[in-house]
């Protein structure tokens, strides 16, 4: 879960996120949303998750083992203003609470997900929406600031099934997140490590499970046998 190039800033450690979607709901509602809705889910199934999940399908979660071909792999990003909400990732084994970011609050004017007043959530969007031209790393400095949201990390990662790392693991499993672009025409990859997201074709409302499931078959699924894949749903 390496820190983003061009960041020179001493790097924050926190606890890594289980891949688990009850936890995931407990702490996504905890940082601001409200109404109980949307929801991460299991996708059991990348062949039938069209069928299989609830309906509509705002964003995919896929945690993967990053593997050496990671580092020898570049990718072409795009600007960030394609979507509401890019933001670098400069805390170790923060990739989890990232892509939880990036699915919320790209989707919460399409979903119409309602925010909390002064939540955490509410607070980036807010940053977000008043400085618009925010560069990813601007954005990862507002984000280091709130001690509400490291805490809420901490206490979440602690409270996983499984018995939480250390902080200054290096762990190599890492969250990514998968949505459609303001448009809604465009499949974008969000990961933190990168500089900006990453365009990977076409897509709809119709189409996006489809589109997302068939991009981790041919991208992540290979990486290993620890894969895992949440939607948020509904």
């Amino acid at each position: 879960m390496a820190r983003v190039l061009g960041s020179v800033a001493a790097q924050p450690k926190w606890v890594p996120l289980e891949s688990n979607p009850d936890l995931w709901n407990e702490y996504m509602y905890h940082l601001g949303v409200e109404g109980g809705r949307p929801a991460f889910v299991d996708v059991l199934s990348l062949t039938e998750a069209v069928a299989q999940l609830p309906q509509p399908v705002h964003a995919l979660v896929v945690c993967f083992p990053l593997g050496a071909r990671e580092a020898s792999s570049p990718v072409r990003t795009v600007g960030s203003d394609v979507c509401y909400y890019f933001c670098a990732q400069t805390v170790q084994n923060a990739c989890g609470t990232m892509a939880l970011l990036h699915a919320v609050l790209n989707n919460c004017e399409r979903a119409s997900i309602q925010l909390r007043p002064s939540s955490v959530l509410e607070k980036l969007q807010a940053h977000a929406r008043d400085f618009p031209n925010a560069t990813p790393l601007e954005r990862a400095e507002f984000l280091e600031g709130d001690e509400a949201l490291a805490a809420a990390h901490d206490a979440y990662a602690a409270a996983g099934q499984t018995t939480a790392p250390a902080p200054d693991t290096d762990t190599d499993l890492h969250f990514i997140c998968l949505i459609r672009d303001r448009s809604g025409r465009r499949l974008l990859e969000l990961d933190g490590r990168k500089h900006g997201p990453v365009d990977h074709g076409e897509t709809n409302a119709e189409t996006f499970v489809e589109d997302a499931c068939r991009l981790i078959q041919n991208k992540f699924v290979q990486r290993g046998p620890y894969l895992t894949v949440m939607a948020l749903c509904g």
